[in-house]
């Protein structure tokens, strides 16, 4: 079986998962995230991503779907984040660091993207989203001369997955537009990560 062939499989058994838990992703998308986790996989038992290819069963691609699906819900999808009610407080400073982060993540999702604009626009619709929210906070804690931000649970979640997509765009070689140093990229990200993660 040819490598295409055994990504478009795992696609198939993904988005087949994907729809009874009630979500949908491009293809494209789901072919990076099986191909990122079997990488993972292949470092981690210190063998060839063909032989971790060949490991990687269907009921593996369904585990993460199941995962996706458990940590999709903590973010409340197909909800503004204008309509829900803030939950917890965040400092300025890294609210100030998110909100600079994720611009770079706009500047690596059009590094990655292919030729489907819908695509492109559909993953920055996201981006752009959270970088609205962080600003408006941002705003709101230093008209009232605050030091923490008010934000909903759900704009942290959303938040930590876009910079775990920058993660993987940083693992797959897309370089920053800017010419950034990717290791350092992906240290911040890591570092962000972990810091929104103390929050919740």
């Amino acid at each position: 079986m040819s490598p295409h062939t055994w990504i478009e499989n795992k696609v198939d058994v993904f988005l087949d998962e994907a729809t009874a838990h009630g979500l949908n992703a491009y293809r494209t998308a789901v072919a990076a995230l099986i191909d990122t986790a079997v990488t993972r996989a292949a470092i981690r038992a210190g063998v060839t991503h063909r032989a971790a290819q060949k490991n990687y069963s269907d009921d593996d691609v369904r585990a993460l779907v199941r995962g996706a699906a458990d940590s999709l819900a903590a973010e409340a999808p197909g909800t503004q984040l204008a309509d829900l009610r803030p939950t917890h407080t965040v400092p300025v400073a890294l609210a100030g660091r998110t909100a600079s982060g994720l611009a770079i993540l706009t500047e690596l999702a059009a590094s990655a993207a292919g030729p489907d604009r819908r695509e492109l626009l559909h993953g920055l619709n996201q981006t752009l989203s959270l970088i609205t929210e962080w600003g408006v906070v941002i705003e709101e804690a230093a008209t009232a001369h605050q030091h923490h931000v008010a934000v909903p649970e759900a704009a942290i979640h959303r938040t930590i997955r876009e910079f775990e997509r920058g993660g993987y765009h940083l693992a797959a070689g897309i370089a920053p537009v800017d010419g950034g140093d990717p290791d350092s990229l992906a240290q911040a990200f890591d570092h962000n990560i972990a810091e929104l993660r103390r929050e919740l």
